[in-house]
């Protein structure tokens, strides 16, 4: 039997836009949300699963003291890095699929690309060091809406080294 080339065509885009690293950003995605149902069940092997989610979440979220509850534990992460999380996630998963977007942003000159990417981490990193100081506690939504943006220019900021890491440079 032959395969259409447009089913071929089509297998090899999906599996070139599906990278293994993705794996580990979804389950990164949900750890915040599966801890506090882990730790409802409340039974092995479920609660050595919310153990080490929420050791992880300590290790990477600044501010794991302000994580909103869920199911009436707290979440794995605060508001700030889990919005960050899934915009970053988000990003990830879409940048390859926007061709049009990724020519858009790659013709522009490098330090437009940095501006940008600094106008939208900006606002994460304020919110951050105003609430980590104590300067001010910001509402749980405040900082979810401000996470959005830090996912964003974190993602950019991949994809911008990555670009600058990959390409050979001229002589």
């Amino acid at each position: 039997m032959i395969r259409s080339s447009a089913r071929v065509k089509k297998a090899g885009i999906i599996s070139h836009l599906w990278r293994w690293w993705h794996a580990p950003l979804v389950l990164a995605g949900m750890g915040p949300i599966l801890a506090p149902l882990f730790a409802l069940i409340g039974t092995p092997p479920f609660s050595w699963m919310a153990t080490f989610i929420y050791w992880l979440g300590a290790l990477l979220c600044p501010l794991p003291e302000r994580s909103a509850l869920l199911f009436g534990h707290p979440m794995g992460v605060c508001p700030l890095c889990y919005t960050a999380l899934l915009s970053l996630l988000t990003l990830t998963l879409l940048y390859p699929r926007l061709p049009h977007l990724r020519t858009r942003w790659e013709a522009l000159d490098w330090r437009l690309r940095l501006a940008g990417i600094l106008t939208f981490s900006l606002p994460w990193l304020l919110s951050y060091v105003i609430n980590k100081v104590g300067l001010a506690q910001s509402p749980d939504i405040l900082m979810g809406m401000l996470g959005i943006p830090g996912g964003i220019g974190a993602g950019l900021l991949g994809y911008f080294l990555s670009e600058r890491m990959c390409t050979t440079p001229t002589l």
